[in-house]
């Protein structure tokens, strides 16, 4: 009896960190996207301000 409650304790406890883990990286990877897009914004604003100017 203590033997199966303990396990059905572990197999939760596991699955919730399989969706904290899952979640991170879903939620980085939009952070990453976003930070992407603001620095293409950046760099096509600087280029149309100054035209000759060239990211490396």
């Amino acid at each position: 009896m203590l033997a199966s409650i303990l396990l059905i304790a572990a197999g939760v406890a596991f699955g919730l960190l399989i969706v904290t883990l899952y979640a991170a990286c879903v939620v980085s990877g939009r952070y990453s996207r976003e930070e992407e897009r603001q620095e293409l914004e950046r760099i096509n604003k600087q280029q149309r301000t100054c035209p000759k100017a060239r990211p490396f």
